[in-house]
């Protein structure tokens, strides 16, 4: 009778059995004992009867096979264990097959590089290293990174093994979520172990319990095929309690094998369950511990690196930037927070050197060590910003300033107390000491102040002047060339004036002796300055001055003075005090004026100068007087030796014609000189100066340089324009300017005032005034 275990199939599946199902045919034979006694009196005579009686012929299943066989054996474990079963006195003996259940668990459909099963499995893959983890040649590499590359346990499921031809299969959970940083990886490799042993205990619990229900089903089956059998032999009238006895004991004690096989193997898998998950720990705490050790190596390089760069960033005189810092952090491996460290020391070391550098060159700035172009200069090689830059130059230009204001008050000082020389101002120029404009105006008032200082020489008295000092001050550059020739045409002017006014060899007010007036007429002429009609004039002058008997330019005795009422009287019948007519400048016409001065020379031998104004009159003159030059409009003086320069001017000419004055242009005709026996007479007239002699507006020449001080218009009077320029340029004397020389009366009889005008123009010196009032007013 074929045996069917149709439960077992269920459960386990044909493997169960080993090698299959087959029908028990074969009949086990005793072997002794009390099972051997129960079958003696059944064995068949001739193999197929009792006794001699033909018995049915009945196959009896092997028990031993079947107790030792796949039923027995490999019901409650699997297959692939070693041989196991029950003696007949009832011990177990052999095992069952190990559980692979635990064992075929995998870490997911998806295989993680390089990855091998752990031994004795708890479905874990051997772990990445840390340089695995990482990507080769990225510094930065995260586990991400590595995750997204190997696509290691995304979307992991591990899956639990089953027995084949089941109809579900088991599956263990895994992370989902990929984990941030390898020690995260590590953790959830720890957490993902821990949930394998618990499901691997439950499994080898479970696999108890399975193998429980198998021992306790295989024990009813073979209780049901002895009871099979049990009733066979009843039917054949054979019975055998010790038989029963035997099969029941068979059966009970491969269930009671079965019970503890699955208690050892539970214990067993637990224990290989717990190996495989404290290796699988080791591992990871080694892997993680090798991980630290790396980060720890790394982290030093790192450290060292950073170490190293700082000491590059925070020194100032190095030549690293921003920029290639930042390109040797990455090279390295260091993190954006280092390599922004490293960016911000570079700035503050920089930012600090140049503030140092600034202040340091602001000192050199403020002290005019540097000027404004070098300190720029220093400050662009520095790498300083513009804005620094232009405070340093600012302050340079600043401090130049102040020191070019402070020379320029220092040299000003020095050209007017006269301790300056050009060579200085040249020098200081040269060497930045001032400005080029400061130099010109400097050079042009120290020009001007020797300028000034020889014009007023030239203008008080140009005898006593040394042309060859002015030369050499031209050499000098004390004076421009343009300053120089003005003064020439100045010393010019002043002795045509003197000339003029026959006060070239005056001194003080007192003529010169001839020896001394000589000497100056060789200097005037030898000095290179006078042009070559002044130097005729000064001989002429020279020997006009000095006749014999000189007396000045007067009139010979007879000459008529007109007076006050018109009429005429013989210049030596006037008195001082007499009203005689004059003409007024100042109104354009005639007027009345005290006879303030009167000179007189006893008769002698005289050179006399007779001029012929055509047919209006005839005068004689002594030496030389003035007379009113229409043309010129101004009073000129005549003698011998110029009278025929004058033929064809014409002369100012009064007439009094039935009570009334009349005035006409008269033509100097001809002259002629002689010698004769005569006095010699000279008129003054307060005020106005002037007086008509025998009908000719007439002056004398003993007071040159106090006429002619103003312009005159077309009616002679005095142009008041150019009156009040004058007065405004030169400006006017008062009383107490001569207070010690003079009266009021006297101050304001001889316009004392206008007489600074006369001084500025050059007419006359302070001196002569000096001289005419000691003559004239003193006498």
């Amino acid at each position: 009778m074929a045996i069917k275990p149709n439960l077992n199939k269920a459960i386990y599946g044909s493997a169960m059995l080993g090698d299959g199902y087959s029908s028990i045919t074969k009949t086990k034979k005793t072997t002794g004992g009390i099972y051997a006694d129960g079958i003696g009196a059944l064995t068949p005579i001739n193999g197929n009867s009792i006794g001699g009686i033909k018995t049915p012929s009945l196959s009896m299943p092997d028990v031993s096979k079947q107790l030792n066989g796949a039923v027995v054996r490999n019901g409650a474990i699997g297959r692939g264990g070693s041989t196991g079963g029950v003696t007949k006195e009832g011990a177990i003996i052999g095992g069952g097959a190990n559980n692979t259940t635990f064992n075929n668990i995998t870490s997911g459909s998806k295989k993680i590089v390089d990855n091998k099963p752990v031994t004795g499995s708890l479905g874990v893959t051997k772990l990445p290293t840390a340089a695995q983890f990482t990507q080769t040649g990225d510094t930065q590499t995260k586990y991400a990174d590595f995750l997204t590359k190997a696509q290691a346990l995304k979307n992991a499921a591990d899956s639990v093994a089953t027995k084949p031809n089941e109809s579900t299969t088991e599956k263990t959970d895994t992370a989902t979520e990929k984990p941030a940083t390898y020690e995260e990886y590590l953790q959830q490799q720890r957490e993902l172990l821990d949930k394998r042993k618990t499901e691997a205990d439950k499994q080898a619990e479970a696999a108890k319990e399975r193998a429980a229900v198998d021992a306790q089903a295989s024990y009813a089956q073979n209780m049901a095929t002895y009871g099979a059998n049990a009733e066979s032999m009843a039917q054949m009238g054979l019975t055998g309690g010790g038989y029963g006895d035997y099969i029941n004991a068979q059966a009970y004690a491969q269930k009671r094998a079965d019970m503890q096989q699955a208690s050892v193997t539970e214990r067993a898998e637990k224990a290989q369950n717990t190996a495989t998950y404290e290796d699988a720990i080791s591992a990871l705490n080694k892997t993680e511990l090798e991980y630290k050790e790396k980060q720890e190596q790394e982290q030093k390089n790192q450290d060292a690196v950073y170490a190293s760069l700082w000491e590059k960033a925070i020194n100032p005189d190095s030549n690293y930037t921003e920029e290639n810092i930042a390109a040797l952090g990455r090279e390295y491996g260091l993190s954006d927070s280092k390599i922004e460290e490293l960016k911000n020391v570079i700035k503050a070391s920089r930012a600090e050197k140049n503030s140092n550098l600034y202040a340091s060159l602001l000192g050199y700035a403020n002290d005019g060590t540097y000027s404004a172009e070098q300190i720029a200069a220093i400050a662009r090689e520095k790498g300083l910003n513009d804005e620094q830059i232009k405070g340093l130059t600012d302050a340079a230009t600043k401090y130049k300033d102040n020191i070019y204001k402070t020379n320029y008050s220092s040299f000003m000082g020095s050209i007017e107390q006269g301790n300056m020389t050009k060579n200085i101002l040249d020098t200081a120029l040269k060497n930045d000491t001032i400005t080029q404009e400061q130099y010109n105006d400097l050079l042009n008032k120290y020009q001007t102040s020797y300028y000034d200082e020889y014009n007023n020489e030239i203008t008080s008295n140009f005898g006593a002047v040394s042309t060859d000092s002015i030369d050499k001050s031209l050499q000098r550059g004390e004076i421009t060339q343009e300053q120089y020739n003005e003064l020439k045409s100045k010393y010019n002017a002043s002795v045509e004036s003197a000339i003029i006014s026959a006060t070239l060899f005056y001194e003080n007010g007192v003529k010169i002796d001839e020896k001394n007036a000589k000497a100056l007429a060789e200097k005037l002429k030898n000095s290179g300055w006078l042009s070559d009609e002044n130097k005729s004039k000064v001989d002429t002058f020279l020997a006009d001055d000095y006749k014999p008997e000189d007396s000045g330019g007067c009139f010979a005795k007879g000459t008529m003075i007109t007076v006050a009422d018109g009429s005429q009287i013989a210049v030596e019948n006037l008195k001082e005090g007499d009203n005689i007519l004059v003409f007024n400048h100042t109104t354009g016409g005639m007027d009345v004026a005290p006879v303030s001065y009167i000179f007189r020379d006893g008769q002698k031998d005289y050179e006399v100068l007779t001029l012929h104004f055509g047919d209006a009159t005839n005068i004689d003159v002594l030496f030389e007087h003035g007379f009113f030059d229409i043309d010129s409009k101004k009073y000129v003086l005549i003698n011998a030796e110029n009278a025929k320069e004058f033929i064809g001017h014409r002369f100012y000419h009064v007439a009094y014609v039935d009570g009334a004055y009349e005035n006409k242009p008269v033509t100097l005709s001809d002259f002629n000189v002689h010698t004769e026996q005569t006095e010699c007479y000279s008129v003054l007239t307060a005020a106005h100066i002037n007086h008509i002699a025998n009908g000719m507006l007439a002056v004398t020449d003993d007071i040159k340089g106090i006429y002619n001080i103003f312009e005159l218009d077309d009616a002679y009077r005095y142009d008041t324009e150019k009156m009040a320029a004058d007065i405004e340029h030169y400006g006017l004397f008062t009383y107490d300017d001569w207070r010690e020389y003079a009266t009021p009366e006297q101050f304001e009889a001889f316009n004392g005032a206008y007489m600074k005008v006369a001084v500025g123009k050059g007419l006359v010196t302070i001196d002569e005034i000096v001289g005419y009032i000691k003559r004239f007013l003193q006498a």
